[in-house]
């Protein structure tokens, strides 16, 4: 026997939802397999407004499309295609799926999937198995790719990181409220009940405008915490780093979601922190560093830790240069006021420093360039006198916060005795 439907439509709202068409058998006699074949569609904007909870909107996008077959026996074998577009040109996600079903309600998949957003294109294959059980549910899954973006691998979490808006009253709020919450009448994590490993491997991992080759590393979900191990990257040629970290999510506290993770970058090429530099430009600071990193912060939901989270830097040296002083300012310095008797005492104190060091102003003469207070020429000649030295020792400790801005915590630096 065999069943046809075209179309078979899902409406709400006075809007279609979704419609597809497909066919189903059953071969002769009535043994397995039955097969089936078929293609759909979906409004996706209507379905988020109709169908998804406002707390939970994780849907996004403006259409997607697909077709699927699948044979049904001891296991059940599924294979399709899927393409979802979003809003904005140049803006989707196109899957191809492989699954199987197997006895003990294992499922077996190998997804490759690229993901594009404007000008970045993620490539990702999602390869592994999961099951259900009563007790929780067990995963196991590889991440690989040749290049990929973490922000566009959000995406792949969306379900999960749909947490409900935070809230002053409830200091639980921003949990996710994972479907197994109501069954049990406790709070969970936004993995909800999930267990297992998840795999990285990537030739390049793009984040916050940085890039890192050779990503590795494991995942390790528990009830209450996902501990990476394992985890390193490259950061200079042929210089691995290692890094260690665990999310933990404690439900009675104000903020249930806190991070702590280590990056021992070892001893890299200042010249290699600081990128996109000018043609001809020097970097801040020249000579070999060892460098560690901590990242910590806690939050109500995962974006709130995002938010709330800071790295700090710790970098020390033993020998090299140092131009952080060395800035062009001829067209910021302000005009001379009138002139006085201090004035005068401190340009003739500037005038003597800049020869002591043998100091060239780099500032243009009269045809053209401002002319400049005496104080301000001063501190003018003492700035380049000291725009570039050499440095036996510097430690330094920067602070980076979510919002992108730097703070120095501590700077202790050693010169020879001639500065």
């Amino acid at each position: 026997w065999s069943v046809q439907w075209a179309p078979f439509e899902i409406s709400g709202g006075g809007r279609t939802l979704a419609s597809s068409e497909g066919h189903v058998s059953w071969p002769q006699g009535g043994g397995p397999p039955i097969a089936a074949t078929g293609k759909w569609s979906a409004d996706l904007e209507a379905v988020a407004a109709c169908v998804v909870p406002p707390t939970r909107q994780w849907i996004r996008g403006r259409t997607a499309s697909g077709d699927f077959s699948a044979l049904v026996g001891a296991s059940t074998k599924v294979e399709g295609k899927m393409t979802a577009l979003g809003h904005s040109a140049h803006s989707s996600v196109v899957a191809t799926v492989s699954a199987e079903i197997g006895g003990g309600g294992v499922v077996r998949l190998h997804a490759p999937l690229t993901i594009e957003a404007g000008p970045e294109v993620s490539d990702v294959s999602v390869d592994g198995s999961a099951i259900g059980r009563s007790g929780g549910n067990r995963m196991e899954f590889t991440l690989s790719g040749k290049s990929a973006s973490v922000e566009q691998l959000r995406l792949l979490a969306a379900p999960l990181l749909a947490e409900t808006p935070s809230s002053p009253e409830d200091p639980r709020a921003g949990v996710a409220d994972h479907p197994d919450r109501a069954a049990t009448g406790e709070p969970r994590p936004f993995w909800g009940p999930w267990n297992g490993l998840v795999a990285v491997a990537f030739d390049q991992l793009r984040a916050g405008g940085r890039k890192f080759d050779y990503v590795r590393g494991t995942f390790n979900v528990g009830r209450d915490s996902i501990r990476l191990d394992h985890g390193m990257f490259q950061l200079a040629k042929d210089k691995l780093t290692t890094v260690d970290g665990m999310l933990s999510w404690q439900p009675d506290a104000p903020r249930p979601y806190r991070i702590k993770a280590t990056a021992a970058l070892g001893e890299v090429d200042a010249a290699s922190l600081f990128t996109g530099l000018p043609s001809g430009t020097d970097p801040a600071i020249t000579g070999r560093f060892s460098v560690d990193g901590t990242l910590t912060g806690e939050g109500r939901s995962l974006n709130d830790l995002i938010g709330h989270s800071e790295e700090e830097f710790k970098l020390a040296s033993h020998g090299g240069i140092f131009r952080l002083l060395k800035t062009s300012v001829a067209e910021a310095l302000p005009p001379a006021p009138e002139d006085s008797a201090v004035e005068d005492a401190l340009g003739r104190v500037g005038s003597v420093v800049g020869k002591f060091f043998s100091a060239n102003r780099g500032t243009r003469a009269a045809n053209g360039v401002s002319r400049l207070a005496k104080s301000t020429e001063a501190v003018l000649n003492f700035s380049y006198a000291i725009a570039e030295f050499s440095y036996d020792s510097l430690t330094l400790t920067a602070i980076r916060s979510a919002d992108g801005s730097i703070r120095l915590e501590d700077l202790a630096m050693a010169a020879p005795d001639e500065h």
